[in-house]
């Protein structure tokens, strides 16, 4: 009897302590899943590589130059504001110019239609020279516009529809791109060999041929997709590229600055209305 009654306290107490661990697993087991519950973790959305065209000053602060970027983003949506974020850093081509200083920061960037406000802190308004202000300026609305969704660009300050540059006027409407620009350009002998050189390597062989060149360096002057171009001379190191806008004509004319014949890159040295 005493052997049977000491075995039945024996299996009695086995079962109570498995019901009291397996009870306290299963409260631990829900706490934990009450301070982080996988199933409510909402899963980051997956950012895509997208080119997107930039523009800087050239080394006569005479016209903005069109440079390729990749910027990182998870929606289209985010474009603007990686458009802006980049052109702040400056450019990747060492011999064009950064048009905001370092200390600029960029407060928000918001769409509403085709228009672009993008806000920026109070240093923007330091920005100092007419050549300087225009640049910068240029090279935003220029940047911006290559977007899709965007023809026009509002420069806010800490909020405000009024950006003041020092001496120069305010801004207080849209900016929008301007018409064919006429005036001189000139070619900088340095970057035209760097070109050359990355030319050579296989990078942005599209250089070597006159139309494409001309396709792409054209957003200098203010040339866009809409723009027709037809290649109507080429020979000895030089060519001329017709433009068709709205019925109105332009003689562009491209030379091989670094060196001529097969290979050698094109730029644009001068455009003349016809």
């Amino acid at each position: 009897m005493r052997n049977l009654f000491s075995s039945k306290m024996i299996i009695t107490t086995v079962v109570l302590l498995g019901l009291f661990l397996a009870a306290g697993c299963s409260a631990l087991t829900e706490a934990r899943q009450a301070e982080d519950p996988q199933e409510k973790v909402v899963p980051e959305a997956p950012s895509e590589q997208v080119q997107v065209i930039l523009h800087f000053a050239d080394w006569q602060a005479q016209h903005v130059i069109p440079e390729r970027r990749q910027v990182e983003v998870t929606d289209d949506s985010e474009l603007p504001k990686a458009v802006v974020e980049h052109l702040l850093q400056g450019p990747k081509d060492p011999h064009l110019l950064r048009t905001f200083p370092d200390d600029v920061q960029l407060l928000s960037v918001e769409v509403e239609g085709s228009l672009a406000y993008i806000n920026f802190s109070s240093e923007v308004e330091a920005i100092a020279g007419r050549a300087g202000q225009t640049m910068a300026m240029q090279s935003l609305v220029s940047s911006l516009v290559e977007l899709e969704a965007i023809d026009r660009v509002q420069p806010l300050v800490e909020g405000k529809k009024s950006l003041t540059f020092e001496g120069h006027g305010t801004i207080d409407e849209p900016l929008q791109p301007s018409d064919i620009a006429t005036f001189p350009i000139f070619v900088d002998e340095d970057r035209a060999e760097w070109l050359q050189q990355r030319a050579d390597e296989g990078i942005e062989t599209f250089r070597t041929d006159p139309l494409q060149a001309a396709r792409f360096d054209g957003r200098m002057v203010g040339l866009t997709a809409e723009d027709e171009l037809e290649l109507i001379d080429e020979a000895q190191g030089r060519a001329e590229v017709l433009v068709r806008r709205n019925g109105r004509e332009y003689v562009m004319e491209m030379i091989q600055p670094a060196r001529e014949g097969e290979g050698g890159i094109w730029l644009i040295s001068s455009i003349e209305e016809k």
